[in-house]
């Protein structure tokens, strides 16, 4: 029973966090161009389309009114929504702003038709210093029924029936949405399934239910043992062992091949935002740059990367603040958040944005993780529009 389950409850978690973090992607692109309009949009939206993901349609609101969106085709209603005014979604969206996380709502009936996840996720910018402001949110639809189909719940030789609960991630106390409700009181098997911000439980039986148990059972078990002991039991043991690494070679592989498609988009994701990735081990001093890192500071991809590497680059009048700011994440455990100039071959400067945060490492390690991203054609635009003002808007 497990053994089926288990691989379900795997493709569940897999598509729905890759699908999630696709978005994150554009996200992180939107972070750093908070102008963009809709063909910019569209154009960034059709990279993550063209995945193989269960996104359904995407919603980009600054300042809570919808004003991109991805297909536009069939969706040019939903242009100009404003959450605050619309009583259905106020609540949501108010809701995503106050937690400043990702909100999964659903599974729920969809105007367009079908069901639907809906991910809402806060978005915010640069302030222009150190601090960050609240630009809006963006909604992504997750259809439903790709879903179920891709993870194999409605594959016509799954040998049991399923029951999944926990409607808007609230697990064992949300609502029944998938499956008949007596699952539930059949003794089942259950797992619980973990999303971001919340979870399901899934419970299972045997298609048609658990077999009846005869009034003599303890007599046919008792000579099923007594043979057992003399030719069956060492047998069936053999039997059992190797069916069950055959499984879990099976499981294996099944996981191996979810993490690489993960990675595939996480990938593509990062490649369309042009971020770079770094990693330190606080304890051990570690440092691991990605190659997008190493590009944006002018080294080899097979340079060995060193903290020196990052301070020797800093502009000398951004130094001192900078790796203070970055002390005081390391040491107190504080977000990262910081914006500096680097200097690079040929006496160029590149302006970057940096954000990070500490976690615990699977072997009980903390580790500081962040990325990098060139922001200098924003710095000078900016700097460009400063300089139009005082000079009275002359060009």
């Amino acid at each position: 029973m497990i053994v089926e389950l288990n691989p379900i409850r795997s493709k569940l978690e897999a598509n729905i966090n890759g699908d999630i973090q696709l978005v994150r992607g554009l996200i992180a692109t939107i972070s750093t161009e908070p102008g963009m309009n809709q063909k910019r949009f569209s154009e960034l939206a059709r990279n993550i389309f063209n995945e193989r993901s269960r996104l359904r349609n995407i919603a980009a609101a600054p300042n809570l009114v919808v004003s991109l969106v991805y297909p536009l085709e069939g969706n040019e209603k939903v242009l100009g929504l404003y959450y605050r005014k619309n009583s259905n979604q106020r609540a949501a969206a108010l809701k995503v702003h106050e937690l400043g996380k990702m909100v999964l709502a659903g599974p729920l009936d969809l105007v367009q038709g079908g069901q639907g996840l809906i991910g809402r996720f806060p978005v915010s910018v640069s302030n222009g210093g150190e601090s960050n402001r609240y630009w809006g949110l963006v909604s992504a639809v997750i259809d439903v029924e790709r879903l179920y189909q891709d993870s194999g719940l409605l594959s016509p030789v799954l040998d049991i029936d399923v029951a999944i609960s926990g409607r808007d991630g609230l697990g064992e106390d949300g609502a029944l949405f998938y499956g008949d409700g007596r699952i539930k009181a059949a003794d089942p098997v259950e797992v619980s399934l973990f999303l971001p911000g919340g979870s399901w439980m899934i419970s299972a039986v045997p298609k048609g239910g658990w077999a009846d148990t005869p009034p003599n059972t303890w007599l046919i078990r008792t000579l099923i043992v007594v043979g057992g002991l003399f030719i069956v039991i060492p047998m069936f043991v053999s039997g059992q062992l190797i069916g069950e690494r055959k499984r879990n070679i099976q499981v294996l592989q099944h996981n191996k091949d979810q993490l690489q498609e993960l990675s595939h988009r996480l990938k593509i994701a990062l490649d369309a935002s042009q971020i770079g990735i770094w990693e330190l081990d606080i304890a051990s001093g570690k440092l691991l740059w990605d190659d997008r890192m190493k590009e944006l500071y002018g080294l080899r991809e097979n340079a060995s990367e060193v903290y020196e590497d990052w301070r020797d680059a800093l502009h000398p009048d951004d130094l001192q603040r900078a790796e203070q700011e970055f002390s005081n994440a390391l040491h107190h455990g504080a977000s990262y958040v910081s914006q500096f100039r680097i200097r690079l071959p040929g006496s160029r400067i590149r302006h970057i944005r940096a954000v990070g945060s500490t976690y615990i490492g699977a072997g009980g390690n903390e580790k500081i993780v962040g990325v990098n991203w060139d922001v200098t054609a924003d710095v000078e635009k900016n700097e460009r529009l400063r300089n139009r003002q005082r000079t009275g808007g002359s060009a």
